[in-house]
């Protein structure tokens, strides 16, 4: 029913609601406290103006016209009686002759005076429909003719004058504590909500292409400050998945050129060779066998990359392959011995494994291409009649495998790129290769849950160290907290 209503003024009017019910009830229950103080003021009033009564005639044996008039002030009326329960003299609004004396009580009053009889003092009663309290006190003194005194005030008549002022204040004091609980409410909740408004005002300002603006955080003690927090940590993440995108889609962009790249230079080169066919082909045989053997290497070229750039799109979303328990030794001399096959440089290869077996539960054809990317990568940086060194060892919980040739190192610069898909050292391109071999060895090794790293200075060879967990992928994280 209130959903129109901004949530500032239904606070504000709650507010304001809840204020006046406490107010309305605080002004009841003080309404019924001064009832009661009016009621109590009324009685010892009568009660205190018919002892003085009956002090003035026992010490003057009369009661004058300015007694009566002191003695009646503020509403109450006083009748004096003789022995005989006639009225001597009487003073008071809204007293008629006999009104007291015709009650006969003043017999009780005086025989209690004298211990002969019981009777209350004090009267409540009603006259023509109004509440009427009288208080009758004896005089002791044989020398007056008055032997009883009463005074007596008329409730309705004297509680009606004060709730009239009492009301007027309450009434003006209830319009001011309105106004002032009204505008009251009205700041204090604009004070409350001001945090709010600076948190929409803040989010608003934000958009997609900037995320670093961040809102403002008075105390995180509260629930805007935490609401604040809140956001603020949903902006992080915000922030960082947009930079993730956007350093993917780099990356891709840059994949795609370089893949670009990379298939261009053989394709040029098989269509110059067709063209080459096509034209002279046929009055050359010799130019044709050359043509062909270049059109298959390059062929052969665009398939190994091609393939490395299947796997690597497979290994984006794949995990570890087939998994058994594999001697890391043995996977050493079977990747050494397919390397020394191929090379025509008189290069040494330097095997330094350990005595006792060194297995780890992996995917063996994956990590033998880990291997082979190594040694291959050896094998073209290092010079003639140069040693490669190749060991394995055991660390605590750890199987690490090293590589190291003798060429001309990699240069600081390059250490950092050197896993890049694509990255190249060689920038002539002058080396065969189209620099995704390290770039698929760390996507093999990091879905093993290993690590790759390179050491090197210029002039003084490469050393590539793979550590691999002798436990399965998995086995090694730790348990959640």
């Amino acid at each position: 029913m209130l959903a129109w209503i901004s949530i500032r003024w239904r606070i504000t009017l709650f507010h304001i609601v809840t204020m006046l019910g406490i107010a309305a009830l605080l002004t009841i229950g003080m309404f019924a406290v001064f009832g009661i103080a009016v009621s109590n003021s009324i009685e010892a009033t009568a009660e205190s103006r018919a002892n003085e009564a009956a002090r003035i005639v026992e010490t003057t044996g009369t009661l004058t016209t300015d007694d009566l008039m002191s003695l009646s002030r503020d509403g109450v009326f006083i009748v004096a009686l003789d022995a005989g329960g006639r009225v001597v003299t009487q003073v008071g609004a809204g007293v008629a002759e006999g009104d007291l004396s015709d009650a006969g009580r003043w017999r009780d009053v005086l025989a209690v005076d004298e211990g002969r009889g019981s009777g209350e003092r004090a009267l409540f009663t009603r006259w023509d429909d109004e509440a009427v309290y009288t208080y009758t006190e004896p005089v002791r003194s044989e020398n007056s003719g008055i032997r009883v005194v009463e005074a007596g005030a008329n409730y309705d008549q004297v509680g009606q004058s004060q709730f009239m002022w009492v009301t007027f204040a309450f009434v003006g004091f209830g319009i001011l504590a309105f106004v002032l609980v009204t505008i009251g409410s009205i700041f204090l909740v604009r004070y409350s909500l001001s945090p709010v408004t600076a948190i929409a005002e803040a989010a608003a300002e934000i958009g997609a292409a900037d995320l670093s603006q961040r809102l403002p955080v008075r105390s995180g003690r509260d629930e805007l400050g935490h609401l604040a927090m809140t956001f603020n940590a949903l902006l992080d993440r915000l922030e960082t998945a947009f930079a993730d995108r956007e350093e993917a889609l780099a990356h891709q962009r840059r994949f795609v050129a370089d893949a670009s790249h990379e298939l261009r230079t053989p394709l040029t080169s098989i269509l110059g060779y067709t063209r080459m066919l096509r034209d002279w082909g046929l009055e050359h045989p010799e130019a044709t066998a050359e043509a062909v053997a270049r059109m298959e290497t390059e062929a052969a070229r665009m398939q190994s990359l091609v393939e490395g750039l299947l796997h690597l799109a497979r290994g984006d979303e794949a995990g570890p392959g087939a998994i058994s328990n594999v001697d890391l030794g043995q996977l050493v001399l079977a990747a050494v011995d397919l390397a020394a096959v191929g090379q025509e440089r008189d290069l040494g290869f330097d095997l330094q494994l350990p005595a006792s077996p060194v297995s780890a539960l992996v995917d063996r054809e994956a990590i033998l291409q880990v291997l082979a990317i190594l040694l291959d990568n050896a094998v073209k940086y290092s010079p003639a009649e140069g040693t490669i060194t190749i060991t394995l060892s055991a660390a605590t919980g750890t199987a690490v495998m090293t590589v190291a040739d003798s060429g001309p190192g990699i240069a600081p610069e390059h250490r950092e790129r050197i896993f890049d898909r694509f990255y190249r050292v060689d920038e002539s391109r002058s080396t065969r290769g189209a620099g995704l071999g390290l770039a698929i060895a760390k996507d093999i090794v990091d879905r093993h849950e290993g690590s790759i790293l390179v050491t090197s200075e210029p002039g003084m060879g490469a050393v590539f160290s793979v550590r691999l967990p002798h436990g399965p992928p998995g086995a090694h994280e730790s348990p959640p907290m």
